[in-house]
């Protein structure tokens, strides 16, 4: 019995962001864990993408707004003060809770939506924690909560 293609690509995008985060946090800059997470997100978008002929069938304005939000995120190796790194994880905070909304208000929910929602939102945790790892070094522990969700793909 084969396991669908949906789990191989999370456990592939769990093993290259944990490799990504590491050498990022020993390299302390912030690079390859946003970089791998852009490509490894366009690889998903794209082969999602292909399976729709109509933006409705997608998702339409719910994932349009987490996709939004995925792309605020590649922002956060830009950052360097705190009210910035704050005022983005407002907005990715209260974005989430709109593509949730319009989903349901709008009647476009879609598996592939849930999906997509879900990995942002562990994006969003492991880049918010690598952040604050690399720029506080008494706060390096924090990193294991960001790394917990993928760990834990690895390991199922």
């Amino acid at each position: 019995m084969s396991v669908p293609s949906k789990y191989d690509w999370m456990f592939f995008q769990s093993v290259v962001l944990l490799i990504g985060s590491a050498v990022d946090f020993f390299c302390s800059k912030l690079f390859f864990c946003p970089l791998f997470g852009f490509f490894l997100f366009i690889g998903l978008l794209y082969k999602n993408w292909l399976n729709y002929t109509e933006i409705n069938h997608w998702g339409g304005w719910p994932n349009l707004i987490t996709v939004s939000r995925l792309l605020l995120l590649f922002a956060v190796p830009f950052l360097d003060k705190a009210i910035d790194l704050g005022l983005l994880s407002l907005t990715v905070v209260c974005l989430d809770g709109l593509d949730g909304f319009a989903a349901r208000k709008l009647n476009q929910t879609t598996h592939f939506g849930g999906i997509l929602d879900m990995e942002t939102d562990a994006f969003y945790c492991l880049l918010l924690s690598l952040t604050i790892a690399i720029q506080n070094p008494n706060l390096q522990w924090i990193l294991l909560g960001g790394m917990l969700r993928y760990g834990y793909k690895i390991s199922t």
